[in-house]
């Protein structure tokens, strides 16, 4: 990676060989913690201010040191040699457990995201994957209007490339032509959003195949039907936004 890197509000940069800094909100370095000690890769978390996002919102700002041989974006990962067919099915299974980890930890905090894109993801060590774009990070709530529960609520601009960006359906700024400043807001979408995001973003990994919704999905996924990780995407990619769920088995 280059001396620094600006992910959503996340400040990613090189300090010295093999340790790097990465700035962003506790709730970040939090759900990639376990991943990290997983693999053995120290982490060492200090909070050092306090900060206002654009929700009017005051967070304790953090930075961890990293020491890494290497951190790559997702984008220059995926597009090395032996990846440019396709993820292999093992590194799909790892990709997976890492992000979803970090759901499972966002959501127990009362968190979900809207959506993925390939440059919201780094790669430590070519070994773990972290979402670290703390800008698509959003509390979950209650809508009072449509008494909806368990909904996140975009109130503000995200930047998108509908080239590298995984939109589910029903978000309202699929559309390709529209720029981000044109999104309709607020946006009220449920916490599952990200799951069925997650989905498609695993099919493009591992197939190089952009999909929009499950019939795609079915249309595309003979290589590895009805294996674990096709019933794991199948669950994610549900019409019914209240009956995803990201479950390997």
């Amino acid at each position: 990676m280059s001396s620094s890197v600006k992910i959503g509000e996340t400040e990613l940069s090189l300090i010295k060989e093999n340790v790097y800094k990465i700035e962003t909100n506790k709730l970040i370095l939090d759900s990639i913690r376990d991943n990290m000690e997983q693999h053995n890769i120290d982490m060492n978390i200090s909070i050092h201010k306090s900060v206002t996002y654009k929700r009017s919102h005051t967070r304790s700002n953090s930075e961890a040191e990293i020491k890494a041989s290497s951190i790559t974006s997702l984008s220059k990962f995926i597009n090395k040699k032996e990846n440019k067919r396709g993820l292999s099915f093992d590194i799909m299974l790892h990709f997976i457990g890492n992000i979803g980890n970090q759901l499972t930890f966002l959501k127990n905090e009362g968190f979900s995201i809207p959506f993925f894109s390939l440059e919201d993801i780094i790669v430590i060590n070519e070994t773990v994957f972290a979402f670290v774009n703390n800008e698509k990070v959003f509390k979950i709530e209650k809508d009072e209007i449509s008494s909806r529960s368990n909904i996140i609520t975009i109130d503000y601009p995200l930047m998108y490339n509908p080239l590298t960006s995984f939109i589910p359906p029903n978000i309202g700024f699929e559309d390709s032509n529209r720029s981000p400043r044109d999104m309709k807001l607020p946006i009220h979408i449920h916490f599952s959003s990200a799951f069925y995001s997650l989905a498609q973003l695993c099919v493009y990994m591992f197939l190089r195949k952009k999909i929009k919704d499950e019939e795609d999905y079915d249309k595309e996924a003979s290589p590895f039907i009805y294996t674990s990780l096709y019933w794991c995407l199948k669950r994610c990619l549900d019409k019914d936004e209240n009956r995803r769920i990201l479950l390997y088995v």
